[in-house]
């Protein structure tokens, strides 16, 4: 998980935030019609995380939301394939385009066709949720100053709900953290993470 996460980052520190809110018009195209747009970002964010992944599991295959536009059959690698990897290196990139907040990179490890592992990255605010098979699901953002160190909720970039706690909060009492997740409908392991 933390080598996705990493990788994840890199990708959005390298390619995507430096061009939020810097695009040229000959740098977003339309794909299919009017409101369906891919930019330079898109199409080499998913190159990068694409070749990254390939290498973590090797023989993996990949289902990319751009690659996928050019090539509708690459979706068929989600019942044929063994282990596929499912990337939207911007999930909103429309709102991307006007410099609006609300859009995230978006990864999924799919092995026989059921999800293993996910993550959903804000690039911009440097937090993610990911879920892992066996281990539940976690937040992770930068610590919380101290004045704020306690739980809070949040919006993420794709407008779903979730609690969002600190890492010293999380690693507190574990019955508390099993309140808290509980409450925001995520579970714990045993070490409270």
């Amino acid at each position: 998980m933390k080598k996705v996460v990493a990788v994840i980052q890199e990708t959005a520190a390298e390619i995507v935030l430096p061009r939020f809110k810097a695009l040229t018009t000959e740098q977003i195209k339309e794909k299919s019609g009017p409101g369906d747009l891919v930019t330079i970002a898109d199409i080499e964010a998913e190159e990068k995380l694409s070749k990254a992944f390939k290498q973590f599991v090797i023989g993996s295959e990949v289902v990319g939301e751009e690659v996928t536009s050019k090539k509708p059959d690459t979706i068929h690698l989600l019942s044929s394939a063994p282990v596929v990897w499912v990337i939207d290196p911007i999930d909103g990139t429309k709102n991307f385009t006007k410099g609006n907040h609300l859009f995230c990179i978006m990864v999924c490890l799919v092995r026989f066709g059921t999800p293993v592992l996910a993550v959903i990255f804000d690039p911009l605010n440097d937090r993610y949720i990911a879920a892992e098979e066996g281990s539940g699901s976690r937040t992770a953002q930068p610590a919380l100053p101290k004045s704020r160190e306690r739980e809070r909720c949040t919006k993420l970039p794709n407008g779903w709900g979730a609690k969002v706690i600190s890492a010293r909060t999380a690693t507190g009492n574990n019955q508390k953290n099993r309140r808290l997740s509980k409450r925001a409908g995520g579970t714990t392991n045993d070490r409270g993470n």
